[in-house]
């Protein structure tokens, strides 16, 4: 048996995602119906009521919540999204909320904690965007087709198919493909694929392979091509990055493989 309070008054601040289930919000007056898929802001301060139909309710929400310290400079993200909930979630935020489910099921504190940040960036990402992207309703298929491509190329950065083949496989074009891409992560498939072959490449030579033998191993078919690209991502040669402190190494590596949102 569950009692609904009158009113309750949030205490921190947090992004609330419905995986199942369904209930009423009401705040400022404004009453909507949340159920999968929808999201909910929380604020230190905001009042608001939800109201469940059942006596013993059975809705589900996965919920991050942050401390002062992580939201320090951001806490204007909320106020500017103009929002404390949504019937679906904007695509930035669907997407976080897929793989962060993911790595809660998997037991994965770390990825748990990557995407927890992540959920951060994509809020305040969406603040920031005044157009069309980020602002309406993302589809549950568009966003099972990105995320099954994203894990595909994490498992395995150098596989030589082609951004068609790995469409297909997701039964999409290769156009339809690139245009989520870029909608759920600002960036190409392709772009995607490079910055894992990059990863993998810095995993060989801390191993102690060879420029050129990280190059082909990782997946690049051109050694002059692998080196500028390396070079322009790690702001290093290839053939100095032993040189580099590990914890720069592994800084930089964590910055080119975080979340893109």
């Amino acid at each position: 048996m569950h009692h609904d309070p009158d009113w309750e008054m949030a205490s921190r601040w947090a992004i609330a995602f419905v995986h199942a289930g369904s209930f009423h919000v009401i705040v400022d007056g404004a009453r909507l119906r949340l159920s999968a898929g929808s999201v909910f802001l929380q604020w230190p301060g905001l009042e608001f009521r939800c109201q469940h139909a059942d006596e013993c309710p059975v809705d589900v929400c996965l919920s991050i919540g942050f401390d002062a310290g992580a939201v320090s400079g951001v806490e204007h993200a909320w106020e500017r999204a103009g929002w404390a909930a949504r019937e679906s979630a904007t695509p930035r935020l669907a997407y976080v909320d897929r793989r962060m489910a993911r790595a809660a099921r998997d037991g994965d504190t770390f990825e748990v904690e990557r995407w927890a940040l992540a959920a951060l960036t994509a809020l305040r990402a969406d603040t920031q965007d005044a157009g069309a992207r980020g602002h309406y309703a993302a589809r549950r298929a568009d966003i099972d087709a990105v995320v099954a491509i994203c894990n595909s190329i994490e498992a395995d950065p150098t596989s030589r198919l082609s951004i068609a083949e790995r469409a297909r496989d997701v039964s999409l074009t290769g156009a339809r493909l690139t245009h989520y891409f870029r909608r759920y992560l600002d960036v190409s498939p392709h772009q995607y694929v490079v910055r894992w072959r990059l990863a993998y490449s810095t995993e060989l030579l801390d191993s102690g392979a060879s420029v050129s033998d990280s190059c082909y191993r990782s997946g690049f078919e051109n050694l002059s091509h692998f080196c500028r690209t390396f070079q322009r991502t790690f702001g290093v040669r290839a053939s100095k990055w032993s040189t580099v402190a590990l914890r720069e190494r592994r800084r930089k590596v964590q910055d080119l493989t975080k979340p893109l949102i």
